[in-house]
């Protein structure tokens, strides 16, 4: 797996990421699978239950709202075939604005390195129809804030917290990174190519190319430093999807990896 692809609106890069070459990292509690924010937990011993259980939840809530996430697809295989992350026809539904968007190419060895400071966790989204729940210890609950319990608590189960989905999300084959009170990460020396959907509007394309090409941010005013980017285009072969390499509504050949 070398690479990692990112779903967004047209508006969203050309006015969030591409200005800054960074990418807003979502709070736990926004994530979209609603039992991955909750942050299941159960008791070694039933007696504190009552006492501790819901208290000590919501003091595991608050200190994983200080935890960070940013999501990507990967190359998955289906019955012996390869699909590629950038070929997921839900992902560009949701969040590629219903293939009117863009999906970034990124270059995963480049961008763990450019952000290692800034990552906690790294790692590919299990799906499950029954989450793991971590046991604890409750005697060292009730003194979890005085002995910093919570931020081990996380440090030690973070697979249960950040790296568990249900299983009705596993079309989105995701790898994700985690950061620890870090807003953004950067993809300046990752990105590497940039896929317009099929419906992207051809008037997008040429703009985003104008930039991109140019290194120059709308007025002129902005420099932008990147490495080279290369443009395709999704177009539909009978019911699969086919990449193309692509230039202000021109077509270049079809490739068969990236």
């Amino acid at each position: 797996m070398n690479l990692l692809y990112h779903y967004t609106t047209i508006d969203t890069f050309a006015e969030k990421i591409l200005p800054s070459l960074q990418l807003l990292m979502n709070k736990t509690e926004f994530i979209n699978d609603p039992v991955e924010s909750r942050f299941l937990i159960k008791l070694d011993d039933e007696t504190y239950k009552k006492t501790l259980g819901l208290t000590s939840r919501l003091k595991l809530i608050k200190e994983g709202k200080k935890y960070n996430i940013t999501c990507f697809s990967t190359d998955k295989e289906y019955n012996n075939t390869i699909i590629p992350g950038w070929g997921l026809p839900k992902m560009w539904a949701h969040y590629g604005n219903n293939h009117r968007g863009v999906c970034l190419i990124i270059n995963k060895a480049k961008f763990l390195k450019q952000n290692e400071k800034k990552l906690k966790f790294e790692g590919l989204v299990r799906y499950k129809l029954k989450f793991k729940v971590p046991i604890l210890d409750a005697r060292r609950l009730r003194d979890g804030e005085k002995n910093n319990y919570f931020k081990e608590i996380i440090d030690t189960y973070f697979n249960e917290f950040f790296f568990q989905k249900h299983y009705d999300w596993r079309s989105e084959a995701e790898f994700r990174i985690v950061s620890f009170e870090t807003e953004f990460c950067s993809i300046s020396e990752s990105i590497e190519g940039i896929i317009y959907g099929l419906k992207t509007p051809l008037y997008n394309e040429i703009g985003l190319s104008h930039i991109i090409e140019n290194k120059k941010y709308i007025n002129g005013t902005k420099d932008l430093l990147f490495p080279v980017i290369k443009f395709y285009k999704i177009v539909l072969s009978g019911s699969k999807f086919q990449l193309r390499l692509y230039k202000d509504g021109n077509f270049g050949p079809s490739v068969n990896s990236i």
